[in-house]
């Protein structure tokens, strides 16, 4: 860290630890001074999304994931082979990860951050006998799906969870969500060995749906 900042042009450069920024006055009004007079949207009132908030989301569904596969595979790693292989990890990514959501940007980071330790994993493990691969669903039809919707239609969007649900749906070129089986059912068959040479894979299920609707209000743009 240097105390100096050394400048380009139009272009000041603060150099700083990113990882204390809330907690260091000078790297704090740095950003304050960098975004002065920019139209930035971080949540769909202007507001800057605290980092405890997004800090907890990226904790559970990337650090969570990085710390349970990373043990499993070191166990694996002095298993007995089991036929051609040790043993299958499989993350349950999104794709959400690939197209981003407005007002989602800790989840969507966070699983882009799960399919790239996924690849990672599966190089790493591939010498060992040890496959992995992620699933990236759209909406799945489970009670906390579901109120995770109703949730996003009254407190970003001033509506109601079922005029949501059906947005969604509407949105879905099966015009539904995934089934809770259907992703069990291709999570088996990664399990089995017909799949030893699937790995370094994810495998999107959103029933035709490449990305995401993305939400303006009321309104719905469906991007194909």
């Amino acid at each position: 860290r240097r105390d100096d900042a050394p400048k380009a042009g139009d272009m000041q450069i603060d150099r700083g630890d990113i990882s204390k920024y809330f907690r260091e006055a000078t790297w704090e009004e740095a950003l304050e001074r960098a975004a002065s007079g920019l139209k930035k949207v971080i949540d769909r009132e202007g507001n800057a999304i605290p980092l405890k908030d997004f800090t907890s989301i990226v904790n559970v569904n990337l650090f969570g994931t990085f710390n349970v596969a990373s043990k499993f595979a070191a166990a694996l790693h002095t298993a007995e082979p089991l036929g051609e292989e040790r043993g299958v990890i499989i993350n349950t990514a999104s794709v959400a990860a690939f197209d981003g959501q407005i007002g989602q940007p800790a989840y969507a980071a966070s699983k882009a951050g799960v399919v790239g330790l996924m690849r990672c994993v599966a190089l790493e493990g591939a010498p060992h006998g040890v496959t992995c691969n992620s699933i990236s669903p759209t909406w799945v039809n489970t009670k906390f799906g579901r109120e995770w919707m109703g949730d996003i239609a009254r407190e970003q969007e001033g509506r109601t969870g079922g005029e949501y649900i059906a947005d969604a749906e509407a949105a879905n070129p099966q015009g539904r969500f995934i089934e809770p089986g259907e992703i069990g059912a291709l999570a088996r068959y990664l399990c089995s060995d017909e799949a030893a040479g699937m790995t370094m894979q994810d495998l999107t299920v959103s029933a035709g749906q490449i990305r995401v609707a993305v939400r303006c209000s009321s309104e719905v743009l469906e991007i194909f």
